[in-house]
Parts: C-alpha cells; structure tokens; sequence
C-alpha cells in the first residue's frame, strides 16, 4: 500500500475510504481536480473554439478507455463509480456537400434505427431540409438524466450520442475525433476509419441562439461535447471527492 511520505503525514488527515498515498498521488490528484475545475467552466454557454479544442483533450484523458483519470481517482479514493446518460440524442442528416447537416434532438434514452429512418423519410418526403433544424429544442441549461441506466466507463463510451445518415455515433468516437482529429495536441487530417468521414460531415454545423438582439454560434459537435461534459461532471460521488482533494490542497498548503 502507498504511504505518504513525512512531514506530510502528520499534516494531511486522509478519508478512512481513501488508500494512503505517495507525493505522485497527491500531485495526480490536485492535477484532476484543476482538469474538473477547467472542464465545468464550459458545461454551458458559448465557449470560443480554442476553449472547447482545450475541453476536449480533457476529456480525452479523464475518459480514457485504457488510461481513464476517473479511473485512476475512484481507485485511489477505493470507491467504484458509474456514469448516468442525459436523456438526449441528436440525429443528423446531410443536406448536401456544400451545406452543413441539419438535425434535430430527441428526447430519448437512446438512439434507435427507426427514429433515424422516420427522421430521414420526413425530410425526403418533405423536400427540403430546413424545418428540421431543430424539430425539437431544448433548454441548454437543463439536464435530464437517466437514472435507471448507470452505466460502467467501457458502456458509456460505447453509447450513441448521435446518428448521421443511419451511422450511430458513440461517446468515445466523439471524444477521440475532437481531441485527436480537432484538437490541441493532435490536429489530423487522416481519416482512416468510416465514422471519422461520418463525424466530419457534422464539423461545419453550427448551433446559434439570439438573446437581446446578438446571435452566439458553437459547433454542435461542441454543444454535443457540453453535454458529456455534464454527463461527466455527474457522476456518483465526483462532487464529493473533488471536495475532499480540496481540503487535502489547503492542508498541504498551510503546512
């Protein structure tokens, strides 16, 4: 077992849940705490780009399938954890090469062939393709989630988060296409996988809001990020342990 090193044993009055801990731990969790702190600055609202492209690669390495930070700090606090999906889903279609997809949001527990289909077959039928942006709004600053369906890391990243053209989205896609594809530390033009050239008929879409007579814009793969954002900042327990390593930090501090 990991041991605080002294003189900071006698400073620091550790959870009887938590493992006792090297100065690597402490630093790995001070480190996580400022990530979360960074992350739900942009849960809402408008973030600029270079903002978001940041979040991203947060959330790449908090959600890591081999490698999760969250992992790691529920292990060290000994505690297990689960995610609890929000209650929507996006379903997108292509409206042609030079113009961005238009889409709507469901309010749903999951994504599913027939209402991708129906969606679809409305705006064929129909002809045209600007009453379906959105169908069905939503208020950006509430969140639904599904209580009755916790899922384990591996399952929430397996979960849709979007369709475009019949093609389901998963969590994890999304992550590692804004994060390595779009992102900071890696900005790629290789699209080696179908769902990368899927996700990229989305990138040009943008969501706007007119408040007061100005008109905000984000990228909706973006909103869609927010809303793991929230996701992520829900988890059983999260609030809590960020707590926790907040009154560690001001122990250490006052030694």
């Amino acid at each position: 077992m990991l041991r605080i090193f002294a003189p900071l044993t006698e400073a620091l009055e550790i959870k009887a849940s938590m493992k006792q801990m090297s100065h690597d731990d402490l630093e790995f969790l001070f480190f996580v705490r400022q990530e979360l702190d960074k992350v739900e600055q942009t849960a809402f609202g408008f973030p600029d780009e270079a903002t978001m492209r940041e979040v991203t690669g947060r959330l790449r390495h908090l959600l890591h399938e081999k490698q999760s930070s969250i992992t790691k700090l529920y292990d060290l606090f000994e505690k297990g954890f689960h995610i609890y999906p929000e209650k929507v889903t996006y379903i997108f279609t292509e409206n042609d090469v030079n113009s961005p997809a238009c889409y709507k949001v469901e309010f749903s527990e999951n994504l599913n062939q027939e209402s991708i289909d129906e969606f679809s077959g409305k705006c064929v039928n129909e002809n045209r393709f600007d009453f379906c942006y959105p169908i069905a709004g939503f208020n950006r600053h509430t969140s639904v989630f599904d209580t009755e369906k916790p899922f384990s890391l591996d399952g929430y990243l397996n979960l849709p988060i979007f369709s475009i053209d019949k093609t389901l989205i998963t969590r994890g896609q999304l992550i590692r296409y804004l994060a390595n594809k779009k992102g900071i530390a890696h900005f790629s033009g290789t699209r080696d996988k179908f769902w990368q050239k899927q996700i990229d008929k989305v990138w040009r879409h943008k969501t706007s809001l007119k408040e007061d007579g100005e008109e905000q814009t984000i990228r909706s793969l973006y909103e869609i990020a927010q809303r793991i954002v929230n996701e992520i900042l829900s988890i059983n327990g999260l609030r809590e342990i960020r707590n926790n390593i907040l009154e560690i930090e001001n122990q250490v501090n006052e030694f």
